[in-house]
């Protein structure tokens, strides 16, 4: 997502303007992800100079003055290098989008309309734990896809499509991004969704998009979905699409989808073996307000901070049935899944399991120490917790990453944690990286360890990981097969320069 900057622009003697972000004059929170997927945030700091108050200027050298003719290009890169940012969206005070490279002046930037908001575009890899595959989406809007050709890592056949795309999601084995004006691109496995054709011409004024395992969902800014892909695992949803309005979030299983509307209520489609039938609990979809999904079952958390969660019968084995843990259920503001098994984080900081325990519901077993906790996250059958001290807790089947002790000493002040399907990745506060888990799907990280240096932020995908350094470049480890080697793919920073 990306983070707002608001600052002015001051006009020194109808000349000038000045941009500075070092001085201490005025503070201005700037929101970017703190890498924990939770609602921790980093905040940055930056300063304005106040409108008008020349005083105050004099006491401030300006990093650099723009003449009132200077181009909106201009501003656009000095604001990228003061803030070491990727792209820079532009936006006047009256919310029109300062595009192009038009001057500050013919964009009507003057005495009495200087204040502008920036939108910052950072540099990011997308990828799931499911998926083979990894892209990156570059500062500039482009896309860079690398790992099992067949299942997303060639897009070359739509690489001259993939230009101002804001997100990308992915299924098993294929990618669909939402490029300029709302529209859709996807490549990989058409048999999983890569192919979109035939609903090509309803995917426009897309906003978010949703997978599982073998279909898409888009939600369109009507609050419409349009589906495609496997019709099997949800790819059709014909059956339902009366319904399908105003929806504002959409979660899935492997094979089914659920959609939830503005007013509260679930609507699902899909294999039933996957969940999609929702009828035996729709009386107590009431208010929801959130809605995950494990690979098996769905649990939707309510206004109240309760959870409702089913399958196709109601299985405590694959997370469907929470009745065992009901009474503690109450505060509950995120919800982690493994394949099958669900971990509720409540308000309270704690933490609590249901599901097949050999898939992570076993939390129990070491209680008094899942406390504090910021963020959860899952791998096929594990889960790791980070705790607001920077430590991290892990349980669930040890060949999956449920099991820490070999690097327990050195999982100290973590700000963010990965997983791909059977091992997890921790990006530490001075940068470095701590892996566990199966070494064949990115638990052992030795061979990059040397490159693995302020780290930014970490993905992954099925069997590997991709890790994006502070300068943009990105380092990957794992399966090949599963991106586990970018090769020497040219890749743009998120300063936007080119690099091997």
């Amino acid at each position: 997502m990306a983070s707002l900057l608001q600052f002015r622009v001051a006009l020194l003697s109808g000349r000038s303007i000045a941009l500075e972000f070092a001085s201490t004059l005025v503070q201005i929170k700037v929101l970017a992800a703190k890498y924990a997927a939770c609602c921790a945030t980093r905040i940055r700091t930056c300063s304005v100079f106040p409108l008008g108050c020349s005083s105050e200027l004099s006491r401030v050298e300006p990093v650099r003055l723009l003449p009132r003719t200077a181009s909106l290009v201009e501003v656009r890169r000095e604001i990228e290098r003061r803030l070491h940012a990727g792209s820079v969206s532009l936006f006047a005070a009256d919310g029109r989008h300062l595009a192009g490279a038009g001057s500050l002046e013919n964009a009507g930037v003057t005495d009495g309309n200087c204040t502008l908001t920036a939108t910052i575009h950072p540099a990011r890899i997308i990828g799931h734990r499911e998926t083979p595959a990894f892209a990156l989406l570059q500062a500039d809007g482009s896309v860079v896809t690398w790992g099992s050709r067949d299942y997303g890592g060639d897009s070359s056949a739509v690489q001259q499509q993939l230009t101002q795309v804001s997100q990308i999601r992915s299924s098993h084995g294929a990618f669909a991004a939402i490029c300029g004006k709302g529209r859709v691109v996807t490549w990989g496995a058409s048999h999983l969704g890569g192919q979109s054709s035939s609903v090509q011409h309803l995917l426009q004024g897309v906003r978010h998009l949703e997978a599982s395992h073998g279909a898409f969902a888009a939600i369109l800014d009507n609050g419409g979905v349009v589906t495609w892909g496997d019709s099997d695992v949800g790819g059709d949803s014909s059956h339902v699409q009366d319904q399908l309005f105003e929806v504002t979030c959409i979660a899935a299983t492997f094979g089914a989808f659920a959609a939830l509307r503005m007013d509260g209520h679930v609507v699902t489609w899909g294999d039933p073996f996957y969940s999609s039938d929702s009828s035996m609990v729709q009386d107590k979809l009431v208010n929801v307000c959130q809605i995950k999904a494990s690979g098996r079952s769905f649990a939707a958390v309510l206004g109240d901070g309760s959870v409702v969660a089913w399958d196709r019968r109601k299985l405590q084995s694959c997370g469907g049935d929470c009745r065992d843990v009901e009474d503690m259920l109450k505060g509950v503001h995120f919800i982690a899944a493994t394949d099958q098994a669900f971990a509720a984080l409540r308000c309270d900081a704690r933490v609590v399991t249901w599901g097949n325990k050999r898939y992570g519901a076993e939390s129990r077993l070491f209680e008094n120490r899942l406390q504090d906790v910021q963020h959860i996250l899952g791998s096929d059958r594990a889960f790791a917790a980070l705790l607001k001290n920077g430590r991290v807790l892990a349980w669930g089947d040890p060949k999956y990453g449920g099991d820490t002790r070999f690097v327990r000493d050195e999982l100290q002040d973590v700000v963010q944690i990965a997983s791909s399907s059977a091992a997890f990745a921790a990006v530490r506060g001075d940068g470095t990286v701590v892996t566990w888990g199966d070494p064949e799907a990115g638990g052992d990280s030795l061979p990059v360890q040397a490159k693995l240096r302020q780290v930014q932020h970490v993905t992954g995908s099925f069997q590997a990981f991709a890790a994006m350094l502070v300068d943009g470049q990105v380092v990957t480890w794992g399966s090949a097969e599963s991106g586990g080697d970018c090769g020497d793919l040219q890749l743009l920073s998120a300063h936007g320069q080119n690099r091997t």
